[in-house]
């Protein structure tokens, strides 16, 4: 059902992510205490409820809330035993949250769509347009049109300050969005492209290619050594 949806966007399990759930680079999946205090089914469907809870998790590209099933019985427990009750009190309370709809269900399995989330890239200027494509989970590419200077450019993964935004003309570094995201503010106006990218794997790469040649060198001198005897 996910991955035939094509597209970015996450999954927010409740009240936590099933062992066997599933997650990707496409689709990942909150779910581990990441955005809530609160651990609890009834904690969770508290702070949903609250002022602002919408907005956040359409910021934080969240399309699906998912209810799993409980299959190794260690999620819905009521006195460190599965509960039924317990099961049908989540399903009954974000089904009457105002801003989600059912989706579908498969078998306890059942899904809410959160209406409008933000996709991976967007910003809060409704005129600027964004395109981008991925090329790995360190590097994407991004077209961008109608931009002005001080427009703000959101990225949906968690800040880091080693996420980098790299035109023909600037180079920015990512600052916090709402405590949370990254995000970077625009230099110029126009349209033009840019690279996104995180800083320190240029180490990683940089390492790869040192284990490489060094492989490649220890084959050469032990066939050496081999032919020689």
């Amino acid at each position: 059902f996910i991955v035939r949806e094509n597209s970015f966007f996450r999954t927010l399990w409740i009240p936590q992510w099933q062992r066997y759930g599933y997650f990707s680079d496409t689709n990942p999946a909150i779910g581990r205490g990441e955005i809530f205090k609160e651990a609890s089914a009834s904690g969770m469907i508290s702070e949903l409820n609250k002022p602002g809870s919408f907005e956040r998790l359409q910021n934080l590209s969240v399309k699906y809330l998912i209810i799993p099933e409980d299959s190794e019985g260690e999620i819905f427990l009521d006195d460190r035993k599965y509960s039924k009750k317990v099961y049908q009190e989540t399903v009954s309370g974000v089904g009457k949250i105002p801003w989600v709809n059912k989706k579908t269900a498969f078998g306890k399995n059942v899904v809410f769509e959160v209406q409008n989330h933000k996709d991976r890239f967007w910003s809060p200027n409704k005129e600027l347009s964004i395109e981008y494509e991925f090329i790995n989970p360190t590097k994407y590419l991004i077209d961008i049109r109608n931009a002005k200077p001080g427009d703000i450019i959101v990225f949906s993964e968690g800040f880091d300050e080693n996420w980098i935004a790299n035109g023909e003309e600037f180079k920015i570094q990512s600052s916090k969005f709402e405590e949370l995201l990254n995000s970077f503010k625009l230099p110029r106006d126009g349209d033009y492209s840019m690279e996104i990218y995180y800083e320190p794997q240029k180490w990683v790469n940089v390492g790869l290619v040192i284990s490489s040649l060094t492989l490649i060198s220890l084959i050469l001198f032990f066939a050496r050594c081999y032919k020689k005897r």
